[in-house]
């Protein structure tokens, strides 16, 4: 397999580096990282992303503490972990 070329001005890889991730891909750079994912899950990211901001927003105009906000996810992720077990 081909390695990877790094130009100047652009990034070349082998297809079998992308092998999977569907006919369309969504490239995007966040800091100092290239990101190469499928067009799902790029829209499963932005939702989530969009769910966050919107829950994060509620919480706050409920006068709800970042600290209450972690008590509730870690006791969802307990209860999550404990049905998983028991399936």
């Amino acid at each position: 397999m081909k390695l990877s070329q790094v130009a100047a001005s652009s990034l070349g890889l082998p297809a079998p580096w992308l092998a999977g991730l569907g006919e369309q891909v969504v490239v995007s750079r966040v800091g100092e990282v290239l990101r190469i994912e499928s067009t799902r899950i790029a829209l499963a990211r932005n939702k989530l992303k969009r769910m966050t901001s919107h829950l994060q927003a509620t919480a706050a105009q409920a006068g709800m503490t970042e600290r209450v906000i972690a008590d509730e996810v870690k006791a969802v992720r307990k209860a999550r972990t404990q049905r998983a077990l028991r399936n």
